[in-house]
C-alpha cells in the first residue's frame, strides 16, 4: 500500500482564499501523519534551534510514544562551536 504524500507547495496554495483552507487543514494533515508515522523527523534551522521548534507537536509526539529525531539543517552557516553551544544551553 503506498504512503499517502502530502504538498504544500506555492502552487496549491497560490491564492489568498486558498492558504486559509490549507491553514485549516493542516492541524488534520499533521495529526494523520504523526498517527500513521513510527518516527518523526523534526528539521530545525541551525541559526534559530528555539525558533523553529515546535514544542507543543513534540510534547504530543512523546505523549504517544513515537520516536522523535532532530535534523539540524543549514550548519555550514554557524559555526560548530555556536551549534555546541547552543545544543548545550537548549538541550535538545
Amino acid at each position: 500500500m503506498p504512503r499517502p504524500r502530502y504538498s504544500f507547495s506555492s502552487r496549491r496554495t497560490g491564492r489568498l482564499e486558498n492558504i486559509k483552507k490549507q491553514k485549516q487543514e493542516y492541524p488534520k494533515v499533521v495529526e494523520k501523519l504523526v498517527n500513521s508515522s513510527d518516527i518523526i523527523l523534526e528539521v530545525l534551522d541551525a541559526r534559530f534551534i528555539q525558533d523553529t521548534r515546535n514544542t507543543d507537536l513534540e510534547k504530543h509526539i512523546k505523549k504517544l510514544g513515537k520516536s522523535l529525531i532532530f535534523v539540524i539543517n543549514k550548519t555550514d552557516l554557524i559555526s560548530k562551536t555556536k551549534i555546541k553551544k547552543k545544543h548545550h544551553k537548549n538541550r535538545i
